[in-house]
């Protein structure tokens, strides 16, 4: 059976928009853009054919844009046979299968025009997306999980990445640097920016990146001069922490993006250490000599209202945090803590993320 196929000329779709347009103005551009590309979709004409048997209703209209525009509107439609009459009202048969589907059905019948969606592309969505045609062609809309969208990428094919890790095998990574993660996926949908390091390997690693700097990002042990391990007498600064993805709980001993600004031994992120005697307690719980500072300000992370430190010093009496301090934000921190000798560590240091 030969078939003869015409496509419609481009200036016959703008003119289907420019009724579309006149149907649905003002607030409904929206649906006017939508139905418009539907109506683009229908590419396929075979003059002299229709198919039968699965017409499940018929229309009259005055031109084949309004028969478009019938099919668009009804639920079931996927085709349409019009009548090439010079006479109006035309008949417009909408159908509930096409050519492809029931090619038995297709026959010849003069004074009639065929016209589907068929050869609209396929986009091989994955992961439960649909092909939607858009102004930019055929895409993936990646199915929402009610309140979040569970796959990205061209073809949904990529899960919304919540580690370093994730990156690198969905396809996205540009090497170490900084990344957008969804950190908590699908509890809060706001990203978090991260540093991803080692990208070349199987296994990267994260860490949150420190814009306040290193005046206010250290940890300290304090040794008076005249200590007999005055050698330990050490302050260092983080451009970095380690990020442990999840619970997002800061490893307070990785000091790969640290720098010594004092001294050889390397102090922990939010530690503080002092040996300096007192002759009464009172004193010891007023004056400590060793201090840290942390500060998240500039990066999308916050502490929590309150830091669990693991306090270890002589004698008893000052095993206590002195002058801790929480800005209103929960972006700084700061406390003094020591003995003779003695010390303290955040156990565990859990970061939370901004606006969630």
């Amino acid at each position: 059976m030969n078939i003869k196929i015409f496509m419609p000329q481009f200036k016959i779709f703008w003119m289907i928009c420019f009724l579309l347009a006149q149907k649905w103005m003002g607030n409904f551009a929206a649906s006017f853009r939508e139905d418009c590309l539907k109506i683009g979709s229908f590419q396929k004409k075979h003059q002299d054919f229709s198919l039968q048997n699965h017409i499940i209703q018929i229309v009259e209209v005055n031109q084949m844009a309004f028969c478009a525009m019938a099919c668009i509107d009804h639920a079931q439609c996927k085709s349409y046979n019009f009548q090439e009459t010079e006479n109006v009202p035309k008949l417009c048969e909408l159908s509930s299968s096409t050519e492809a589907a029931s090619s038995a059905d297709f026959v010849s019948r003069q004074g009639y025009s065929y016209s589907d969606a068929e050869d609209e592309p396929d986009c091989n969505c994955v992961n439960g997306g649909t092909c939607t045609l858009t102004s930019a062609g055929a895409v993936c809309q990646c199915l929402d999980n009610i309140y979040y969208p569970d796959y990205q990428g061209r073809y949904c094919e990529y899960p919304y990445p919540a580690s370093c890790k994730e990156v690198k095998e969905s396809g996205q990574s540009n090497g170490d640097g900084e990344y957008d993660l969804y950190l908590l996926h699908p509890v809060c949908l706001k990203t978090s920016r991260v540093y991803c390091a080692d990208m070349s390997t199987d296994n990267p690693l994260e860490y949150v990146t420190l814009p306040a700097g290193r005046d206010t990002n250290y940890g300290f042990d304090n040794r008076p001069y005249g200590h007999y391990k005055r050698y330990r007498h050490s302050k260092t600064a983080y451009d970095k922490i380690r990020l442990n993805v999840p619970p997002l709980e800061v490893d307070i001993t990785d000091s790969r993006f640290s720098v010594q600004i004092v001294g050889t031994y390397t102090r922990p992120y939010g530690s503080a250490n002092g040996c300096k005697y007192h002759s009464s307690c009172s004193a010891y719980q007023t004056t400590m000599v060793g201090k840290t500072e942390a500060d998240l300000t500039g990066s999308d992370f916050k502490f929590p209202s309150s830091i669990p430190y693991s306090i270890g010093t002589w004698p008893s009496c000052a095993k206590i945090l002195v002058d801790p301090t929480m800005s209103a934000d929960r972006k700084k921190w700061s406390v003094k803590c020591g003995g003779y000798c003695g010390g303290c560590s955040p156990k565990p240091l859990i970061l939370h993320i901004d606006g969630c």
